[in-house]
């Protein structure tokens, strides 16, 4: 017997349902955080209002940095590109068990965030303002240290989660990167990883545009080589399909060290 009701395209939702939404948003403007769109929002707002007196550069960085690192980003950064991509990794991180009991005390780090949209994220999933940093060559925000990730000004075993998202790609040593990475995460910490295996060998690093020369990776298992011999799990991985053949394809992993 078929079912008498047609199919709905949507749902309805009642004024006072969106009444009492907009209440707890009022008491808790954070609630925002979970919203895309209001994450955008929110983020342009702050660009723009921190950004007034300029863009910080760093002042030395590492031969290793590709060149005209810098220089790029701060273009991207006014374009706001890629700002969703790094919650296709921080969406899982609360999904990782020994982890999710941890995350209201755990400490993170974003290398290379541009942005503060990646903050915003993180927050949305329970991690503390208080409890995050950002590491780039560029930076208008508070939350954001200016440094170089193949020379990071950290102490070791700093942090439980360090969060490399589509970086790795403006290093000529990435190996030196990842040395860095394993010497300021905890024993037991979580290293988050996420690049482009761009389309066109020719294109490096891509982020959308022609962009500039840099290194690019075309599987996991390069990205979990850089860390051999500290890889206790490898409680996510998502890597290159043959459905994606000829398409941009986003490597990401994320692994526990001891």
């Amino acid at each position: 017997m078929s079912n008498p009701r047609a199919p709905r395209t949507s749902f309805n939702i009642s004024q006072q349902t969106m009444q009492e939404i907009s209440q707890a948003i009022s008491k808790d403007p954070s609630l925002l955080f979970h919203i895309p769109m209001a994450r955008r929002l929110i983020t342009i707002e702050r660009l723009r209002e921190y950004s007034k007196n300029g863009i910080a550069l760093v002042d030395k960085q590492d031969e290793a940095v590709i060149d005209q690192a810098a220089e790029y980003n701060v273009k991207q950064l006014g374009r706001l590109s890629g700002l969703d991509r790094p919650q296709f990794i921080i969406d899982v991180l609360p999904s990782i068990w020994p982890l999710y009991h941890r995350i209201p005390d755990a400490k993170v780090l974003c290398v290379g965030p541009r942005c503060e949209n990646e903050f915003l994220m993180l927050l949305a999933k329970g991690f503390r303002p208080e409890n995050i940093r950002g590491l780039d060559l560029i930076s208008y925000s508070e939350f954001v240290d200016l440094g170089d990730m193949h020379d990071m000004p950290y102490e070791d075993d700093a942090f439980d989660v360090v969060f490399l998202g589509w970086v790795l790609g403006y290093s000529r040593d990435c190996q030196k990167a990842a040395n860095e990475t394993i010497r300021v995460t905890k024993p037991g910490g979580y290293v988050a990883v996420g690049v482009e295996r761009p389309v066109d060998q020719t294109l490096g690093v891509s982020d959308g545009d022609q962009g500039i020369d840099g290194t690019y990776f075309y599987g996991v298992d390069e990205l979990i080589a850089l860390f051999d011999g500290h890889v206790r799990d490898v409680p996510f991985r998502s890597d290159d399909h043959p459905s994606l053949k000829g398409q941009l394809t986003h490597l990401m992993t994320i692994m526990e060290l001891g």
